[in-house]
This record gives structure tokens, C-alpha cells and sequence, in this order.
């Protein structure tokens, strides 16, 4: 994986600001035009159009899809967020466990994944960015756990593969007690630790092979902002210590990483470069910013010592906050492209030199790619991924019996399915025969899943079937109650005398509740 993080615009979602699809798709173009070499972009914000009601409900081509088939056609995957920064879509990590996960998130991720099934270039699902950054947010851990858990259960249920889950972690440590790489281990292991909670027999339904359902996470991104000198190596940093790089990869190689494992946002801040060893000042990099460059040495670190055990990385970032830019002018506004800086032609010079280089190109012919589709994996029990946050830093997580579940019993998906095929044959039919196979210009990633994700099956219409299920449910549940109520030779009975002390016996029969209007149902 070789990607860049695509900017957010400056007035997204703004009425006044509408959204350009024009606009993104230039930025994809000139990266596309820029290198041969990057095959993956990360979303922060969707395509505005892709969750609301006239694109889902219009027959022509919508605006999102116009931006993911052109990402499709230029050979980019694509990350894309599962959660959202406001509205319906937030995991609050400011709140414990279960209160961090309301039913209104559970909703948000199916709604975008279903929307997403059509696309056969979507890489991953991030489920969470940071969310675990200090040692009081980790008492929402469960909630990711959770979500992941009733997010697999939903597609258990149908004959659609899974678009992989994954989370984003901050690379820092916990406290003073964990180091940034041990911290990085810890996450792993606890969102990825096997349970059979899952896949429960209650909740599969039509795929027979769904290896994926033994744990919660299919890959981990770091976000790391080290390699903040030009001096700094593998082996070491400018201080002598043990080097960054080497001491994550040392810690998730000697553990043996049971999922993919990537940078998801790789960059020091420019602001930092070269600031401590005197070749650069803070000064200097605000006036000119050609002095903050970044020299992005570490690409060839990465791909060349790191290979065996890292999937890639995901240059940050295209535009965003100052120190991170590599573009110059105003910020993003979602209409056009911007200019690149030396920062992203550094960038661009290094990933050149990388991916053509005689080793890198030995690697990728002897790459471990079908190794790891055959590769036995023993994933970390989840009830010892607890005890060990509890030894390291006393921390008790919510179990998941202490989560709720927002996924509904297999029973309720085949009443569903039944009711799709006789009474709504248009949804059935969107549903089946659409082998949506990755076209054969993407570009190879080293990102893998226990699961066949270059086949994706298009869930057209499958929030309509939904609301029509719940709707016969309740209707029948209505009549029954209605046929109660006006069967001839029974009325509500009275209380006896005796029974006038049970408050809400008195409340159920009283005069108020004789009428048909005011009771509930």
C-alpha cells in the first residue's frame, strides 16, 4: 500500500458550498498524473451525495459514484470512515462504555457500508481514529469492539462479503508505564482477540466462509508522526537510542501480528523536522516553508526492513493542518486542485525511487501475499487481551456482555428475505447475481482479509426491505391486539378490592385505558 490522505474541504457540508465532485476527482487526477506508484487514498469525510435519499433513490449516476468509479478507473482503493465527526455517526471516547455506542451508530455504519457495496475498490472501513489516545479514553474501548461485533453479525446475515474493519491508533504510549510501541501491541491484541461472540450460530445466515468472524478487527493503521530528523536511521534515532521504526517493528514481529498492519497516517510534523538538531528552526520553517520539507527517507525503511511484517503507508497529507501540508496556497476548498510544495516533491522523488528499485521490485515478486492468504494464525483470546491492559494499567473494560447488540437473530433476516421475495422481487433481484469483480487495472496492495474481498454483492434497496419488515411486523402485532380487544366475550377485568393496592394493576384497568385512543401500543 502506497497512499496519500485525501483533504477534507474547507466548507464541508456547508449549504452555502456545495459539494463538487469535479473538484475531488481533480485531486485524484493530478495524483494519478503526479506518480504511477500510489494506489490507495484515505477518506476522512464521505462524498456528501453517497448517505443522502435522492442519490440512493435516482436511477442515474449520482455524484459519489461519479467520484469512487473515478478512483476505480485512475487505480486508487480507497479508505473510508465509519464513523463521523458529528451528527449520527459519532463514537464519543469521552464517554464510557456502553454509553459510547447509541443505536444511532450502529445504523450510520450499515447505511454507508451498504452504500459501498457497489464499489469494488473499497479497501477498508476505519471504525475508529484515535479513539483510545489516553489512558481515561481506553474505558470506551468497548464500544469499537461492539460496533465491529454487531457490524460483522450484519453481514454474516447476508450473501455479500465483508468490507474489512479497521482501526487507527495514535502511536504513543500509555501513560509512563508503556511505551508507543508496546501500546501499539496492546491495541492490537485486544481489538483483535478472538471471541466467540461473533459468530454466533443465532446470528449467521448464506455465507459459508466467513473466517473473519472469530475476531473483531481485520487490520490496524498507525498513526505516527516520528522520523523527525534527516539524520535518523532504522537502527537508531539522532540520539543513539533504538529507532523508532525498529523498536514497532520489533514489538509487533515478535508477537506476530495476526491481521495486516500499516501506517495509516506516516509524516513528522514540519514544524518538528530537523528542529532539535539545529539544522532547521521553527522560525526559518514558518517564513519559508522550503526549509520545513520533509527528506521522507523512511519510505525505503519501510519497504525495504519493515516488508515482511508492514502492509505500507499513507502520506500525510495531501492538505490539512499547518506542519502536515503538502500543497501550497489557501486551504482545500473542494473545487479544484492545489499546487504541490517541496514537501510532496520530496515525497514523490523518494516513492519513485523506492518502487523501482531492483530490491523492491525483488520483494514484490517474492511477496508474502499468498503466504498470508494460507498463513494459520492463533489470535490472542480476548480474555487474556483484558488481563493484560488490567496488569499494565489497571484498567477493568466492560466485557461485551455488558454491551448492547444492535444486530438482529438470523430468524429476522430470513423473515426479511422471505418477504423481499413475495412481496418485493425488485429488491431480491438487486441483490442477487452481482459479482462485482475489481477490475484488473488496480494496482496490487499487500493488505489482505481471510475473506474474498475483490467480490462484492450490491445491496440495492436494502433499507426499503427493512422498513417494510418492521412495518408488516407491526401491523400484525397491531391486529392481534385489535382482535384482543373486540373479541366479544371478554372484557378488561376490574380489580377486586384487594388488588387495588398494585399501582400499576390499578393504573392498566382504570377508566382512563377503557378506550381504544389511549392505549398504547
Amino acid at each position: 500500500m502506497r497512499g496519500m490522505a485525501f483533504p477534507v474541504p474547507l466548507h464541508y457540508q456547508d449549504s452555502d458550498y456545495p459539494y463538487h465532485a469535479e473538484g475531488w476527482i481533480a485531486v485524484l487526477k493530478q495524483l494519478r498524473e503526479a506518480s504511477p506508484y500510489l494506489n490507495t487514498i484515505r477518506l476522512y469525510r464521505l462524498p456528501p451525495t453517497l448517505l443522502s435519499p435522492a442519490s440512493s433513490n435516482s436511477g442515474s449516476s449520482s455524484a459519489d459514484e461519479d467520484f469512487f468509479q473515478a478512483a476505480a478507473e485512475l487505480g486508487f482503493y480507497v479508505l473510508v470512515p465509519l464513523t463521523d465527526v458529528s451528527g449520527i455517526g459519532v463514537l464519543d471516547r469521552t464517554l464510557s462504555a456502553p454509553k459510547c455506542y447509541p443505536q444511532h451508530l450502529f445504523r450510520y455504519g450499515t447505511k454507508v457500508l451498504d452504500a459501498l457495496q457497489k464499489y469494488p475498490n473499497i479497501l477498508g472501513g476505519v471504525i475508529g481514529n484515535e479513539v483510545m489516545n489516553s489512558l481515561p479514553h481506553w474505558h470506551s474501548a468497548p464500544c469499537l469492539l461492539a460496533y465491529a461485533r454487531d457490524l460483522k453479525r450484519y453481514y454474516a446475515k447476508g450473501d455479500y462479503s465483508m468490507i474489512p474493519l479497521i482501526y487507527t491508533a495514535q502511536h504513543d504510549g500509555i501513560g509512563a508505564q508503556v511505551s508507543p510501541a508496546e501500546q501499539i501491541q496492546l491495541t492490537t491484541n485486544y481489538l483483535t482477540c478472538q471471541s466467540s461472540e461473533i459468530g454466533d450460530d443465532s446470528y449467521y445466515h448464506g455465507n459459508d466462509d466467513t473466517p473473519s468472524l472469530s475476531h473483531f478487527i481485520d487490520a490496524i493503521g498507525v498513526n505516527i508522526e516520528s522520523w523527525c530528523s534527516s539524520l535518523q536511521t532504522f537502527d537508531s534515532n539522532e540520539d543513539g537510542s533504538l529507532g523508532t521504526f525498529k523498536d514497532l517493528y520489533q514489538q509487533i514481529q515478535e508477537a506476530t501480528a495476526a491481521v495486516p498492519i500499516f501506517f495509516s497516517e506516516l509524516g513528522c510534523s514540519q514544524l518538528l523536522f530537523d528542529r532539535d538538531n539545529g539544522l532547521r528552526s521553527p522560525q526559518n520553517a514558518l517564513s519559508d516553508p522550503t526549509l520545513s520539507a520533509r527528506t521522507w527517507n523512511e519510505l525505503s525503511v519501510i519497504e525495504e526492513n519493515m516488508a515482511n511484517v508492514w502492509s505500507g503507508y499513507i502520506a500525510y497529507a495531501y492538505d490539512g493542518p499547518a506542519g502536515f501540508r503538502m500543497t501550497e496556497g489557501p486551504p482545500w476548498d473542494g473545487t479544484s486542485t492545489l499546487t504541490f510544495n517541496v514537501d510532496m516533491r520530496n515525497f514523490l522523488q523518494q516513492l519513485e525511487q523506492v518502487a523501482t528499485s531492483a530490491k523492491i521490485e525483488q520483494d514484490k515478486n517474492e511477496s508474502n501475499i499468498d503466504d498470508l492468504f494460507n498463513l494459520t494464525v492463533d489470535f490472542v483470546p480476548c480474555e487474556m487481551a483484558q488481563e493484560a491492559l488490567s496488569d499494565c494499567c489497571s484498567l477493568r473494560l466492560a466485557t461485551l456482555d455488558h454491551m448492547p447488540s444492535y444486530a438482529m437473530p438470523s430468524i429476522w433476516i430470513e423473515l426479511k428475505d422471505w418477504i423481499e421475495e413475495h412481496f418485493l422481487p425488485g429488491a431480491v433481484s438487486k441483490r442477487s447475481n452481482n459479482n462485482n469483480a475489481a477490475p484488473q487495472y488496480l494496482p496490487a496492495t499487500a493488505v489482505v482479509t481471510p475473506t474474498n474481498d475483490s467480490e462484492r454483492m450490491i445491496v440495492g434497496g436494502s433499507v426499503g426491505p427493512r422498513a417494510w419488515l418492521f412495518c408488516v411486523c407491526g401491523a400484525i402485532m397491531l391486529l392481534w391486539k385489535i382482535g384482543r380487544k373486540l373479541r366479544p366475550n371478554q372484557t378488561l377485568r376490574r380489580p377486586r378490592p384487594e388488588e387495588e393496592s398494585i399501582q400499576h394493576i390499578n393504573k392498566l384497568c382504570s377508566p382512563d385505558y377503557d378506550t381504544f385512543e389511549n392505549v398504547s401500543y
